[in-house]
């Protein structure tokens, strides 16, 4: 079990983090959407995983800390497991007030 490098426990132990983190910031909203996990056999340890992240904030300043607290705790767990990390941006809206 030691030898393990299982891409889907890297990525779980990071999603309960973003959990954590998401907690300390009053109305920060982080939601992971999607999950995959490859090659996605039943008894096969996945060597790939590859999951999205929605982070929103009304203030800027505070999303981008979470982000980076984010960033900092999946590169740490990353390194610690001896996975890979590639971390992608899609898209970055800044906030907008509906007043």
């Amino acid at each position: 079990m030691n030898q393990r490098r299982d891409t889907l426990v890297g990525a779980s132990l990071i999603i309960a983090e973003i959990e954590r983190i998401a907690n300390k910031y009053p109305e920060l909203v982080a939601t992971v959407g999607q999950i995959l996990a490859k090659p996605g056999g039943t008894n096969v340890i996945p060597g790939y995983s590859e999951w999205t992240i929605d982070l929103r904030h009304v203030q800027e300043s505070v999303r981008d800390q979470a982000e980076a607290d984010i960033r900092q705790v999946a590169e740490h767990i990353a390194s610690e497991r001896q996975l890979e990390l590639e971390i992608e941006e899609m898209q970055r809206i800044s906030p907008s007030s509906l007043l």
